[in-house]
């Protein structure tokens, strides 16, 4: 694999540009392929692509990529149930409660993503709930909207990506984590599986927790920093933020 090579570049892969042909290794950026440019079997400066925010940007390096996990890796995960890396959720937008859409419950899901991001990494399994039972996606499935001819999975997990990258507005969380759906015990599943992150990850709170999939969901805005501890995802404070962040990463960003 190289990245000057036309044929090993893949549309939503991992990797670093630079903006300019020949800018320095510091001003590399870390993004995702959005669609490739070139059209010459071996580019010398890097292949040209478009990347996430639309700017073109020349290839130069790649960068290490998910392995998917087995069903056996799964099944193991779900008996040892909830740790500091694997949560489950019984779906993504849909209230197996009220037995309706609540848009509201993603944000649950991101502030996993989030909190995983801001600690060691993780893998989220939406389609099993807490008591282990597999629920499967037919519910999301019914209100992923796809396009004319798109498979629904693929529906779904862009519509998952959509919603995170919308509620964590940080460019480089497109690279930290990896969506698509799985078959297992004869329904299927969707796999997040994430990766810590060099930089603090906010999230762009816009529903109230306490309120959600109720009748009087609040709207608000907020930035709150979470991270995954041996007790579940826990809220920091700015302070405990900046500490926590010191003291495990070993730098400051307050």
């Amino acid at each position: 694999m190289d990245p000057r090579n036309t044929e090993d570049i893949i549309i939503g892969m991992s990797v670093k540009v630079s903006i300019g042909k020949n800018d320095p290794r510091e001003k590399w950026i870390l993004t995702t392929v959005k669609e490739v440019l070139s059209v010459e079997k071996y580019c010398p400066h890097g292949v040209e692509i478009i990347i996430h925010d639309n700017r073109t940007g020349y290839c130069k390096e790649f960068v290490e990529s998910f392995t998917q996990i087995s069903e056996l890796e799964l099944e193991q995960l779900i008996e040892n149930h909830e740790t500091i890396n694997f949560e489950l959720k019984s779906s993504f937008q849909w209230s197996v409660k009220n037995n309706r859409k609540a848009e509201c419950l993603g944000e649950q899901v991101v502030r996993e993503i989030a909190a995983f991001m801001n600690s060691k990494g993780g893998v989220i399994c939406i389609g099993v709930d807490n008591s282990r039972n597999v629920l499967g996606l037919k519910n999301d499935f019914s209100i992923s909207n796809p396009k004319v001819g798109q498979p629904i999975e693929e529906a779904l997990v862009s519509k998952i990506r959509s919603f995170v990258t919308d509620r964590l507005h940080c460019p480089t969380t497109e690279t930290l984590f990896n969506t698509y759906v799985f078959h297992y015990k004869k329904k299927q599943v969707c796999i997040i599986q994430v990766k810590q992150s060099d930089n603090p990850i906010f999230i762009l709170e816009k529903y109230d927790s306490r309120s959600c999939d109720s009748e009087n969901e609040v709207k608000i805005k907020k930035w709150p920093f979470y991270v995954r501890t041996d007790q579940g995802t826990r809220e920091y404070s700015p302070y405990e933020a900046k500490e926590y962040w010191a003291r495990e990463k070993g730098t400051n960003f307050l």
